[in-house]
């Protein structure tokens, strides 16, 4: 038997071994092959990326004291090619990333798709591995091949991930990244109502794309079109607020928060909407539509503000 022969053979005792899910079987065959190659290319899948398939944290750890190679880009079921962290990172085996990035895998390897374990770990809404990869120095801003970072993603896929959009963007995820459509992670988060992350993405200073302002004009507009009546009726701002939360969210945000630090920065405090009134013409920064709002305000009696 030649040593090609000889080696594929090893190889074979071994991944069958890893297969069985045999860790003592693992150890008395790399024992047994001491110069066996296990990062050789004689088979399709790496020895650890079989394993962490497997889930066996035992094998996992044998194969890693054994020098096994942590970033080799392997096939997976479908014959994807993956690395074994991204791999037990789909699989939601907290563990398993864990022991691979103190052994010193990379975080920041992409596979297809240009997608990292972090994104994966957003897409799959794993909030405890985000945090552990972000802890051993995950890139928060690699985009995909669609341009989009793991907040992009976060921020489109909220339901179940707000908090991983929020673990982002408090460890300095670009705020100011825009995907291939220009899209800033500010208008997914506005797209799928979610006020706690569009609050957090204002306050850090995300800035306010193009199509969402033009979004936001058009829509106070055809509102003040359609009920200026009720504004003397009620808090004029709040009105605005209220009805169209619920289509434009972002708008509950900018509004009151713009006005609040325009006029403290004039040493102004608000008690009300009606004492914003005056202030209007002065209030340059602010954009002409909502200007025009606040004037709407002028027949607004003073007792049906709260001093």
């Amino acid at each position: 038997m030649n040593e090609h022969c000889r080696k594929l053979n090893a190889l074979k005792e071994l991944y069958l071994a890893i297969r069985a899910n045999k860790p003592k079987l693992v150890l008395f065959t790399l024992r047994r092959h001491r110069n066996l190659n296990i990062n050789s290319n004689l088979m399709r899948t790496s020895a650890l990326l079989l394993a962490v398939r497997n889930q066996n944290e035992t094998i996992v750890r044998i194969l890693l004291h054994h020098n096994c190679e942590l970033n080799k880009l392997s096939p997976d079921e479908s014959g994807r090619l993956e690395t074994p962290l991204y791999t037990a990172v789909r699989l939601h085996n907290y563990n398993i990333v864990e022991l691979l990035l103190m052994f010193g895998a990379d975080p920041n390897v992409t596979v297809s798709d240009n997608r990292t374990p972090l994104y994966t770990a957003t897409k799959e809404g794993c909030f405890n591995i985000c945090h552990l990869l972000i802890e051993y120095g995950a890139n928060l801003d690699i985009p995909d091949c669609m341009g989009q970072t793991p907040l992009h993603l976060a921020c489109r896929n909220i339901n179940g991930r707000e908090q991983i959009a929020l673990l982002l963007i408090a460890h300095g995820a670009n705020l100011n990244a825009v995907d291939f459509k220009r899209r800033f992670p500010l208008d997914f988060a506005e797209a799928n109502c979610s006020k706690s992350t569009i609050e957090s993405l204002i306050e850090d200073g995300s800035p306010i794309s193009k199509h969402l302002k033009e979004r936001i004009r058009c829509l106070m507009q055809s509102k003040l079109e359609q009920r200026a009546w009720m504004i003397s009726q009620s808090d004029g701002l709040s009105i605005i607020i209220k009805k169209t939360r619920l289509e434009v969210p972002t708008l509950l945000i900018l509004s009151k928060a713009r006005i609040r630090i325009l006029l403290r920065r004039r040493a102004k405090r608000i008690g009300n909407t009606y004492s914003i009134w005056p202030l209007v013409d002065s209030l340059t920064m602010l954009s002409a539509s909502l200007r025009n709002s606040l004037k709407l305000l002028e027949s607004f009696q003073p007792e049906y503000c709260n001093s």
